[in-house]
């Protein structure tokens, strides 16, 4: 049975070009919902679409083939709008990106100024990944396009370095205990680094400092995750 999670929103704002709004994991097993709601537009008539992907955060092979039949059967134009940094290497990866446009839309990136992530590969090959701003609403679909990344990658045994990360909310948790659930199913885990006492203090009074192991410094942090990983190791 499939953990994979896809939630479609169709805006008809313009009824000549619907808007599908995608949010999670498009992949086989949620590939038919899409196809689904993909048939409902154009049965009801429609000729142009636009597809949002700034939410979706997992592109898998299988569903690649979904959105080029889906170009093939929209009698007008199909488009793809503002694609998340996981999907973009995914589209641009397999060619896909010359087959289909992809277009910015206007504002979407103001929302992502805030935030920042930085990937960097520690001692015994543990990423660490960075983040600084703003981890919200907004953000999460990046953070979590980043790491299911590093997941796909083989990577288990992951460090958060928190030092920059000046705010986070409830969605922005979700996202962090989301990573975590995905590594532990793998045998891994997510470790959490020198965030500051007004992050701490958050992670504390949701009681997630008891579900990530939480380390003063990045060395410390990193040394446990080698550690782990290298205990898991075959």
């Amino acid at each position: 049975m499939s953990d994979s999670v896809l939630e479609i929103e169709v805006v008809r704002e313009n009824p000549s070009c619907p808007v599908i709004r995608l949010q999670g994991e498009l992949d086989a097993s949620t590939a038919p919902e899409f196809k689904s709601a993909l048939q409902s537009l154009l049965t009801d008539g429609c000729r142009d679409l636009l597809i949002d992907l700034e939410r979706l955060y997992l592109l898998d092979s299988a569903a690649l083939g979904t959105l080029v039949s889906a170009r093939q059967r929209v009698p007008g134009s199909l488009r793809l709008q503002n694609p998340s940094p996981v999907v973009r290497r995914v589209l641009e990866t397999t060619g896909v990106s010359r087959l289909l446009e992809i277009r910015e839309a206007e504002g979407d990136q103001q929302q992502l100024l805030n935030f920042r992530m930085a990937f960097e590969d520690a001692d015994g090959g543990i990423p660490v990944v960075r983040l600084c701003g703003e981890l919200d609403a907004y953000s999460v679909s990046h953070f979590r396009g980043g790491l299911i990344g590093l997941t796909q990658e083989g990577h288990r045994f992951i460090v958060l370095h928190l030092g920059g990360l000046e705010f986070v909310d409830s969605v922005g948790l979700g996202g962090m205990v989301s990573i975590y659930t995905r590594l532990r199913k793998a045998g891994g885990c997510l470790y959490v680094a020198e965030s500051s006492e007004q992050i701490a203090k958050v992670l504390r009074i949701t009681g997630l400092d008891a579900l990530f192991p939480l380390y003063p410094t990045c060395d410390e942090a990193v040394t446990a995750a080698a550690a782990a990983a290298a205990a898991a190791s075959p």
